[in-house]
């Protein structure tokens, strides 16, 4: 009955361990999978989104340097209202932002408060930009309007100022030719004692007609080619210069060569009516060139300082763009530890699960070998 006793105690016993042995193997087989489920819902939690943040973050920076090139290379006002809106961007880069939120209390901390410096500083850059791109599109436009207008002027002084001279000389040899035909009368009449040289340097003509017109002319020929020079100079030096010797000696000339041909005897009421016209039509061109407040002078003044004012935006948004992606530069170096720290942490997990799922098998092994061979000796 002892014996009897034993083995079906020994049995208990073996069916136990048996249990015990599939419990603790489940139990440790779970107990790894946990660990390893924890750790890839930290970098699926985590990681991944924070890398993803970080992506998107420099896809935005980089679309921030698209939107200043082509704001740059906006030929128009319709061409910049096509660029991509800043709030667009904006849009963007607060997304990411978000993103990157779950960091800011670890080691990132500091480099998320640089970079979101850095960011208020690329908006007020990127707005600064924006705003002076405008203004010299707005302010090019008004400038073809005005050397339309020059160049239009120009050309109506130079047909005007040849037409009142082929005039004038066409007056003046008729009336030479008049005065001529008189003279030759009172020789041939007698009825002058005057010496014929005397006569014939009463007669001569005084005034250079031609020479005169050729100066007007080609002052005003001049004209157009410094207001050409006005668009190409790029120094307010270089404009003032412009204005007070070059300009203003070629309309003192034109004004001085009309001038003359005015107080030519052979020039007629009329004449002098037009050259007057044509004065003032010179002096309103001066005016549209150098002296209004909206002449091309002022414009092309007003372009080289936005010109200046370009560069400085675009120097502020290119430091800020360098400060950013330094920032962001660290941060990604954070994201990057973080998942190779996940990743070392699985592997590790996955080593030690392993080996402690071979010690347990293997003890288990053990109790079930002891207590099956004791029973299969009680037995037999």
């Amino acid at each position: 009955m002892k014996k009897t006793i034993s083995i079906r105690a020994m049995l208990i016993s073996l069916f136990v361990a048996a249990v015990l042995g599939s419990i603790v193997l489940a139990g440790t087989g779970w107990m790894t999978n946990q660990r390893l489920i924890n750790v890839q819902h930290f970098v699926a939690d985590e990681v991944l989104p924070l890398q993803d943040a970080s992506r998107s973050m420099v896809l935005t920076m980089g679309a921030f340097g698209q939107r200043h090139a082509d704001l740059l290379a906006a030929g128009n006002l319709q061409a910049l209202e096509e660029v991509t809106p800043r709030s667009e961007l904006a849009a963007r880069y607060s997304q990411a932002r978000t993103g990157l939120a779950r960091i800011e209390q670890t080691n990132a901390a500091t480099q998320l408060a640089a970079l979101d410096s850095q960011y208020q500083e690329l908006m007020a850059g990127d707005e600064a930009l924006e705003n002076v791109r405008r203004d010299a599109l707005s302010l090019q436009a008004q400038m073809a309007e005005q050397i339309a207008q020059m160049q239009s002027a120009i050309t109506n002084v130079m047909r005007s100022a040849e037409d009142i001279a082929g005039r004038t000389a066409l007056a003046q040899v008729r009336e030479e030719r008049r005065q001529r035909e008189l003279m030759e009368a009172w020789r041939e009449e007698g009825t002058t004692t005057l010496p014929t040289q005397l006569l014939d340097s009463m007669f001569s003509a005084r005034v250079d007609i031609g020479r005169l017109s050729g100066n007007a002319r080609m002052a005003v020929a001049m004209l157009s080619d410094l207001g050409r020079q006005m668009m190409q100079v790029d120094s307010i030096d270089a404009l003032v210069n412009l204005r007070s010797n070059e300009i203003s000696q070629q309309v003192a000339l034109a004004r001085q060569s009309l001038a003359a041909i005015a107080e030519a005897p052979s020039t007629t009421v009329e004449q002098r009516v037009l050259i007057g016209e044509l004065d003032e039509v010179i002096v309103e061109l001066n005016g549209l060139m150098v002296e209004d407040a909206d002449s091309v002078y002022a414009l092309r003044q007003q372009q080289l300082d936005l010109g200046a004012q370009v560069q400085a935006a675009l120097a502020n948004v290119a430091a800020a763009t360098r400060e950013m992606r330094s920032a962001l530069g660290d941060i990604e170096a954070y994201t990057v530890a973080q998942a190779g720290s996940a990743s070392e942490e699985a592997e590790t997990l996955a080593n030690a699960g392993r080996t402690l799922l071979v010690l347990v098998t293997l003890g288990v092994i053990v109790v079930l070998a002891i207590f099956g061979w004791r029973t299969l000796v009680r037995v037999l």
